[in-house]
């Protein structure tokens, strides 16, 4: 239909490709959830985490392969730890304020695959506050209008962000030591 200029077709089938890993991504995770009678879990975390992750930052795999198989097994972990960990208030509170102070310490943090200039950096630093805040924020709430179990997933997911924060750290810490 001639839609798409010829120099742009390189650009929008990256575009489609993208698009259509993420939703076999979430898929999948919806498909892990179900398997494990989780599934309102595993969409309440998957929410919260990629909003919070894309602009806190921190480790990415080298090839979407790998993220791919990190993904699951990261989605697979949480949820079966969401199954065995009761959800006490001061777990809760205790993820929660870790976890938040690491990010407004850390966040964000860039990979060498992801590469952030100041005003990239000044950006997601600001978006990253304000999501993790309001995670923590709106778990609180969930704690005090007892939903300690959705209170626990959001608190997971924040957690989760900031270990993938420190893990990104520790990554570019290793690669400019060793480069």
């Amino acid at each position: 239909m001639k839609i798409i200029k010829a120099e742009d077709k390189e650009l929008y089938s990256y575009g489609l490709y993208q698009g259509i890993v993420h939703l076999l991504n979430f898929l999948v995770i919806l498909l892990i959830g179900f398997v494990l009678q989780m599934l309102w879990q595993s969409m309440i975390f998957t929410l919260c985490y990629s909003i919070l992750r894309s602009y806190a930052g921190g480790y990415h795999a080298r090839t979407q392969g790998k993220c791919f198989i990190l993904s699951v097994l990261m989605v697979t972990s949480v949820l079966v730890l969401l199954m065995i960990i009761p959800s006490s208030t001061v777990l809760i509170l205790t993820l929660l304020g870790i976890s938040y102070c690491l990010l407004l310490s850390l966040a964000p943090v860039e990979d060498e695959n992801k590469p952030l200039d100041d005003m990239e950096f000044t950006i997601f630093r600001k978006k990253a506050i304000v999501i993790s805040s309001s995670l923590v924020v709106f778990s609180t709430i969930l704690l005090l209008t007892s939903q300690k179990d959705i209170a626990l997933v959001v608190a997971t997911s924040v957690t989760v962000a900031s270990i993938m924060v420190v893990i990104g750290l520790v990554k570019n810490y290793q690669v400019k030591r060793l480069g």
